[in-house]
């Protein structure tokens, strides 16, 4: 397991007015000591196998369980997370009956790992959440059992295990989510935690929810990701920090990745990313492919 500690002078400078820093995971007894004023966050980069909700689940416990011993408070996974948002090849994507997948893509019965909330993933994450007394955000594939609606969901669970936040994806992905997911019908949620305001919003969402997110005040941005992008990009590396910058919020970023030994094609799995509401990257992960934790230190603006 590969454990990256990013660290920045300028970002020490720059704590006065973000109050955000780079320190890597802290001791549990340097975790209990810290003050409200500041706390460290987690974005866990690692693959989903598609269609394989129980192992998933447990290759992300196992992670959320890594940083919560490494001091980790916040704890975010990337996006559909505990389904598999795609295939290794992102040949294969979710679909429903009466639904159309994009041309060129395979469809699979997205009922089989779809859940409701609260459900199995809430239960098992709310275990790991009590335990450690950590908060994390928890994406899947949700059913509503009233409509038999499917979501594109990010739950976040408190220190305690409960709901704290119940997000559905706003904007799905016209190319990968036409074939199962609907709109999301709960606005943007919000909470005020022990160090400033928190809100989710999931991939695609990035492009639309922002001003909203700004308006609303949010300091901390919880970022569940599964991105398609070209060879070079420098989304990660440059345009996602400058909307930190430009939207005055800190962004914890988990992508998706895929295991170290698959021959991808493809661009936009890894590069997962913590940067701060001046637009520093305060960490970023070493490699692309297979599991990774981040940590970085924020704290109150």
């Amino acid at each position: 397991m590969r454990l990256i500690l990013c660290c920045s002078l300028a970002a020490s400078l720059l704590l006065a007015s973000c109050k955000s820093g780079t320190e890597g995971p802290l001791s549990p007894l340097s975790r209990r000591a810290a003050t409200s004023d500041s706390f460290t966050v987690a974005a866990i980069q690692s693959y989903s196998v598609f269609g394989e909700p129980d192992s998933n689940r447990a290759r992300f416990g196992a992670l959320a369980e890594e940083a919560s011993r490494n001091g980790a408070q916040v704890i975010v996974l990337p996006e559909a997370a505990i389904p598999g948002y795609m295939d290794f090849t992102i040949a294969r994507a979710w679909c429903i009956d009466g639904w159309r997948v994009f041309r060129g893509l395979t469809a699979a019965d997205v009922a089989g790992v779809a859940e409701p909330v609260p459900g199995p993933s809430t239960a098992y994450f709310a275990a790991i959440a009590s335990r450690y007394h950590v908060y994390i955000a928890v994406p899947l594939i949700e059913v509503d059992p009233a409509n038999r609606e499917y979501f594109n969901t990010a739950v976040v669970l408190d220190t305690t295990g409960s709901i704290l936040l119940h997000y559905r994806k706003l904007n799905p992905w016209f190319w990968a989510e036409r074939g199962w997911a609907s709109k999301g019908d709960h606005g943007n949620p919000w909470f005020e935690s022990p160090w400033g305001r928190m809100s989710v919003t999931i991939c695609f969402d990035i492009n639309f929810e922002l001003p909203h997110l700004k308006a609303l005040g949010i300091e901390h941005l919880l970022y569940p990701i599964a991105w398609v992008d070209g060879q070079g990009s420098d989304w990660f590396s440059v345009r996602l920090p400058a909307l930190a910058a430009s939207n005055q919020m800190n962004i914890i970023g988990a992508n998706w990745s895929v295991p170290d030994s698959f021959p991808v094609t493809w661009y936009g799995y890894g590069q997962s990313v913590i940067a701060d509401c001046q637009g520093i990257v305060l960490a970023h992960v070493s490699t692309n492919t297979g599991s990774e934790i981040i940590y970085a230190r924020l704290g109150r603006q």
